[in-house]
């Protein structure tokens, strides 16, 4: 998930064995930075009840370690696609060792 929060953006990922729903990975990143949130439909859709917070849709991550490769694609359910406008600018900056390709699909 791309989340936003005074004008920092922020890439929250996690395995799906811990992070079954995007909504999860969202609650956590609003518990530790201790931001007002609420569950609309549990576990699926966490609401942020913070104005200085945007969410910048999700998806999946595929890492792909021998060939060198992260790729992002697909959707979330509940938050929509990544962002394209938001997540292209920074993919440059996320540092993952071993691998030489970031991809937006």
């Amino acid at each position: 998930m791309l989340v936003k929060r005074n004008g920092i953006i922020n890439l929250l990922t996690g395995s799906i064995n811990v992070y079954a729903f995007h909504a999860d990975l969202l609650a956590k990143f609003c518990r530790d930075h201790e931001i007002l949130h609420e569950w609309i439909s549990r576990p699926a859709h966490l609401a942020i009840r913070d104005n200085s917070v945007e969410l910048h849709g999700g998806g999946w991550v595929w890492v792909k370690p021998k060939e060198g490769k992260v790729v992002f694609y697909s959707k979330s359910t509940a938050y929509g696609p990544f962002v394209r406008s938001i997540l292209e600018p920074i993919l440059p900056q996320i540092k993952v060792p071993d691998f030489v390709s970031l991809t937006l699909r």
